[in-house]
């Protein structure tokens, strides 16, 4: 705009500002807005944008894109940042939103200039990044560019531009070139406001007066221009242009044009060589052909000279001619220099791009092989083909080492265009991605392949390998392990797949549930073991063995509840998935009621063993073990059937043992009462051969007492719901046998009585003592009536 166009010549030194332009200024517009592009709103306070170096990071753009982010990207991170800032700062000069930065609370100007410099020092380093930045000491008072305010838009950021390059600039013609920024004086970042205000003309003047009296030697800060090579070629031609005008120049326009191509072929040669660094095959060709066009250029003004010295109108010029033909000739000599120059460039960045191409083709194989090698993987995985995934899995391993061979072997990254090792990167992280993604569905595979090693709960204790079991387990901790390692280190990465992440979060819920139901079924299957054990010792009347076991069963039972709590508290932990988790906790849950059932079934046998074990070393006269033994189960049957873990088949083993309990303890005391009888009835029939006939009677009425408690202990197992029928019927014969044994010594007592009665009445008659006679014979009589009842 007029008076926006100034040149930096001329001016006295004086100190600088801590920062340049506070004020506001008018921009020139660069281009006009592209369609297609949106607008830019403010955002809602605080520093909450995306930083330049990591939205170029994020799309992995090249210098090359970075160079002509406008025509690339629209309005570009830093102009979508600061206008935020700008509308920021109007909301809390309003009063619309609070200014506080961290604990210090900042004034809306303050905030505003703080995130201003944050940015821009983000911006100029990522331009650092990629080769675009160059500094300069300017020791000449006069500096030889005129700078303006410009912008992007209408939306875009304000700053400094350089306008127009002169001769007797220090960075004239190759270093500095119209469209390059200005950022900084003297290391110190150049701050506009991106606000518009009438008096905006004489600030600009004022930051550029501070900028040509500053001291020298002047340190300046120049990011490269976007069409930096294009305006100084425009730049050129209009000076060319303008010189043709001249009455005294047109003398010498065949000299002019062709020194104009000497300098507009140099101008593109540097644009080739900044495209050979850069790795840009369209900008180079485009620039070698720029070449092409002044070396024809330049030969036919050289014919033109050629013609000048044949034609008579020129005689009395003919010096002036010859020397116009030898500085075309000279001129056409510098450009064909210059296009064997630009040809053996472009040949040589043509070669490079070339064999960079084979090698980001080649890593480009790889990432497809891994990605194929993926596919094979969970599709193997899927159908169960466990050596076909162990294949799929090595050649993405294979690819992996592939691509990395590329990236640090075969590429010279010193040397490398940075779109070249860009995309190679890229590949490498595109088969990294894919291997972890097959060895995710690989380690889920073994994992629950392992599990199923491990579901030992419906199997026989006799085929339980509990060394088997726990290898299986080992299996799947590693796998676990592995998993965790995988997925800590993609939620550290910068920028990692979403996709990867899912893969692998879903296969480290699925291992984590299968080592869960792997270890309630290894639990499960001990408990089971456990159990089987106590009952064979029970068998054996071993009480000891059999109480060591039933502790193993409740060890195991105490594991699997461990394991139980624990899925109830993650039931919502998002390292697990919903459906597999609920599936693990009925597995669970099932090992659970298992051992449960396992463990009272255990305990019960030990009761038993250890009632019986005490009831032999007793002799038999010791009931006590048994009742404590049918207390201890009848409290483990009442705990079975009020324990929603407890099955029924527990339950009735339990009752069984307490039957063969109780039975034991009926069968003992009918036994004792009925070896009682028998003692009694033996001990009556030696008093009787002694006719001790008090002492008979006295065996004879314990033969009868014997009986009657045998008689008692029938009528108690009859009534004992615990008491099984052989029980009983055994019970009934001890009392059978009591009785008969009691009877028998009553009328053996009886009949004794009854002979020596006999006798008695024999004697007395024989003495003729019919009185005595009588009385004995009824004695008799009457002995002989109580045998016969008896």
């Amino acid at each position: 705009m007029p008076g926006e166009r100034k040149s930096k010549d001329g001016g006295r030194p004086s100190a600088p500002s801590d920062e340049f332009a506070s004020a506001r200024m008018t921009s020139v517009l660069l281009s006009p807005d592209k369609s297609g592009k949106k607008s830019m709103d403010g955002s809602s306070g605080g520093f909450d944008h995306v930083l330049p170096s990591k939205f170029y990071l994020q799309r992995q753009a090249s210098t090359v894109d970075v160079m002509r982010r406008h025509e690339k990207f629209g309005y570009d991170p830093l102009d979508r940042a600061l206008q935020e800032e700008k509308n920021r700062l109007e909301r809390k000069k309003l009063g619309v939103m609070s200014s506080v930065f961290g604990e210090k609370k900042m004034s809306p100007q303050e905030e505003y200039e703080h995130n201003v410099k944050k940015l821009l020092r983000d911006h100029l380093t990522t331009m650092e990044q990629h080769g675009i930045v160059f500094h300069h000491e300017f020791v000449e008072e006069r500096l030889g560019f005129a700078i303006l305010v410009a912008r992007y838009g209408t939306e875009g950021r304000k700053f400094i531009q350089v306008e127009e390059t002169f001769p007797h600039c220090e960075c004239y013609p190759e270093i500095l070139k119209p469209t390059d920024e200005l950022i900084e004086v003297n290391d110190k970042l150049i701050l506009l406001p991106q606000h518009d205000d009438p008096k905006e003309h004489e600030v600009f003047e004022v930051l550029r007066k501070k900028i040509a009296e500053s001291k020298r030697p002047l340190k300046l800060t120049f990011i490269h221009g976007e069409r930096r090579d294009e305006a100084f070629l425009e730049q050129e031609n209009r000076r060319e242009m303008r010189g043709l005008d001249r009455p005294d120049a047109k003398k010498s326009a065949l000299r002019g044009e062709s020194e104009q191509c000497v300098r507009m072929a140099t101008v593109a040669l540097e644009s080739l060589k900044n495209a050979a660094m850069n790795g840009d095959s369209e900008s180079g060709t485009a620039s070698k052909s720029k070449i092409n066009e002044q070396v024809a250029t330049c030969t036919h003004l050289a014919s033109d000279a050629d013609k000048r010295i044949a034609d008579n109108r020129y005689a009395a010029q003919e010096k002036e001619v010859d020397g116009t033909k030898q500085i075309t000739n000279t001129n056409l000599q510098k450009c064909i220099k210059i296009q064997k120059e630009a040809d053996a460039i472009l040949a040589q960045l043509l070669d490079k791009l070339k064999a960079e191409q084979l090698l980001i083709d080649e890593a480009n194989r790889f990432a497809a092989a891994a990605t194929q090698a993926r596919e094979s993987a969970e599709n193997a995985a899927e159908e169960g083909h466990a050596q076909s995934l162990l294949s799929a899995v090595n050649d993405a391993r294979n690819a992996e080492t592939g691509v990395k061979k590329v990236e640090h072997e075969k590429l010279d990254q010193a040397t490398a265009y940075p779109s070249t090792t860009t995309q190679i990167k890229a590949a490498v992280k595109k088969t990294t991605e894919e291997r972890e993604r097959a060895e995710a569905a690989q380690l889920k595979f073994l994992s629950a392949q392992a599990a199923k090693k491990c579901d030992l709960g419906g199997v026989a204790s006799s085929e339980f390998h509990e060394e088997d079991a726990f290898d299986a387990s080992k299996d799947i901790d590693d796998a676990l392990e592995r998993l965790s390692k995988l997925r800590d280190r993609l939620r550290n990465s910068q920028n990692p797949n979403p996709e990867n992440v899912k893969v692998v979060d879903d296969a480290y819920a699925s291992v984590k549930n299968d080592r869960d139901a792997a270890q309630a079924g290894i639990y499960a299957a001990q408990a089971k073991l456990a159990r089987d054990q106590a009952e064979e010792f029970a068998k054996d009347n071993k009480a000891n063995e059999a109480e060591e076991a039933a502790a193993r069963a409740a060890v195991a039972e105490s594991k699997i509840k461990d394991i139980r709590t624990r899925l109830d508290e993650e039931k919502n932990d998002p390292s697990r998935d919903a459906a597999n988790h609920d599936d693990t906790k009925a597995k669970v849950d099932e090992a659970t009621k298992s051992a449960t059932s396992d463990r009272i079934v255990a305990e019960a046998a030990a009761a038993k063993a250890h009632a019986h074990t005490v009831l032999e070393k007793s002799e038999g006269q010791d009931n006590s073990a048994i009742d404590a033994a049918l207390q201890r189960l009848a409290d483990l049957l009442n705990r079975a059937r009020t324990n929603p873990d407890a099955t029924d088949e527990a339950k009735a083993t339990v009752a069984g043992y307490a039957q063969q309990a109780s039975g034991d303890k009926h069968l003992n005391e009918s036994q004792q009462h009925a070896a009682a009888a028998s003692k009694a009835r033996e001990e009556t029939q030696s008093a009787l051969e002694r006719s001790d006939f008090d002492e008979a009677k006295s065996a004879a009425e314990r033969a009868g007492a014997a009986a009657v408690a045998a008689a008692a202990a029938k009528k108690a197992v009859d009534k004992d719901e615990h008491a099984n029928n052989d029980t009983k019927l055994a019970v009934a014969g001890n009392t059978a046998k009591a009785r008969d044994e009691a009877a028998l010594a009553e009328a053996s007592r009886h009949a004794a009585a009854a002979k020596m009665a006999r006798k008695d009445a024999d004697a007395a008659a024989e003495k003729g003592d019919a009185a005595g006679a009588r009385s004995a014979a009824m004695r008799a009589a009457g002995a002989e009536s109580e045998a016969a009842a008896v």
